[in-house]
Order: structure tokens, then sequence, then C-alpha cells
């Protein structure tokens, strides 16, 4: 009895059919957080003490400012006014031709952005006395009938100098201070030569005058060169 029984169960176990479960539902997702609130401003700071100042007996200032060294200004002296040219005037450009030479003279130009480079001129006297600065070179030469050059007022010349004209007897330019470049001077009639200003000359410059024979005064005295003839020196 007892063994049908157990057969009984072991076969009531055999013919049990197994099924799978079905899934869970997923859980429902949780409520978002509230936004924090906004903190409070600050509060502003207090403003800064200005800067006093006060004047001195001597005409100075002194000007105090908090958490800093008192300071003391006091005016400058004015500076000299600048000498005037005669003119002012500027002539833009080379100076080649007659038309140009006279529309220099015609307009007294104190200033030439340029050149001026004479070898057509006819007369015996040239009067440029109105001339101060030269931005750039002048050369007069092989004017067979110039015997007087007026170079009064001229006071610099940024390249070379040069004038040698068969006629002309003297070169004089007192207020000859700087040549950019060389000065070259010469001319069968020279007989005198005056620069008693000239002290500057460009890197590698000279002077050089060319004594023909008729030379009998010369005055360079603040140029110290043994190439000048003796009687520069």
């Amino acid at each position: 009895m007892r063994y049908l029984i157990l057969c009984f169960t072991i076969i009531s176990l055999l013919a049990c059919s197994v099924e799978e479960g079905s899934d869970g539902t997923n859980g429902v997702d949780g409520t978002n957080g509230t936004n924090g609130t906004n903190g409070t401003n600050g509060t502003n700071g207090t403003d800064g003490q200005p800067c006093t100042s006060t004047s001195n007996e001597d005409g100075s200032y002194t000007i105090n400012c908090p958490n800093s060294d008192p300071i003391t200004v006091t005016n400058g002296t004015d500076g000299t006014n600048g000498t005037n040219s005669s003119s002012g005037k500027i002539y833009f450009g080379n100076i080649t031709t007659q038309r140009e030479l006279n529309l220099l003279m015609d307009g007294a130009y104190s200033i030439i952005l340029g050149d001026l480079d004479i070898s057509f001129f006819e007369g015996s006297e040239l009067d440029l006395s109105f001339l101060e600065h030269i931005e750039g070179s002048f050369r007069f030469a092989n004017n067979p009938t110039l015997i007087s050059l007026n170079l009064s007022s001229l006071t610099s010349v940024t390249g070379d100098f040069y004038v040698n004209n068969p006629a002309l007897t003297s070169i004089s330019l007192p207020v000859l201070a700087s040549v950019g470049r060389s000065f070259d001077a010469g001319g069968d009639a020279l007989t005198s030569v005056s620069l008693p200003l000239l002290a500057s000359l460009g890197v590698g410059g000279v002077v050089d005058v060319r004594d023909h024979g008729a030379l009998t005064t010369c005055e360079i005295p603040l140029i110290d060169d043994s190439r000048l003839p003796a009687i520069c020196q």
C-alpha cells in the first residue's frame, strides 16, 4: 500500500505542467523636486572719500587722497615762442626749369620740399633771400652769366649743396648751419667763401672748396678738415 501511494505521487508530479510567470509592471516615476529660491542681493559698498587740493603760497598745489601720500604740483615755466619764417610758404616738388624757378620767386616760398637744381639761369643776379630750408639738394652749376647769388636766409639743406659757376665771385651763407650730405663750392672766378655757422654735415659728408687760384677769403670756422684749402683752415 505504501508503495502504491508513492508511485501515485511520483506519477502526479510528472504529470504537472510548468508555465512561465508574466512580467511585473514598472513602478511609477517619482515627482520632480521644486527649484530653490534666489538668494538676496548684497548691500552696496560705502562711497570712497574724494581727493582734496590745497593751494600753497609759492603757487604750487598739494593734492591729498585717502590712503596715499600727498602730491605737490608746481606750474612749469612757459616755453619761448618759436621764430616765424619770413612767409611760412611751402613749395612742393622739384625745381628744375625756368618756369618752376619763376613760380618759386613769385611766391617767395621759404621752404622747398624737393630739389632745387638750376643749370639754365641766364641772368647775372639771382635773389633767393626768402629761402630758408630745402628738404632736398641744392645744385646751382654751369650758369655762365651768374655773378651774384643771394642766399642770406638759408639755414639748412637736407641733401647736398653744390655751387659751381664760372663767373660767380662770392658764396656767402651767413646763417647756413647744417647740410645733410656734402658741401661743394667752386668756380674760376670765386674769390670769397663765407660759412660762419656751418657746423653739421651728414654721415660721410665733407666740405669741398675748390680754389682755382682766385680765392682770397675763406671763412669756415666750425669745420675742421685738412682737405680744405689752407686759406680756409
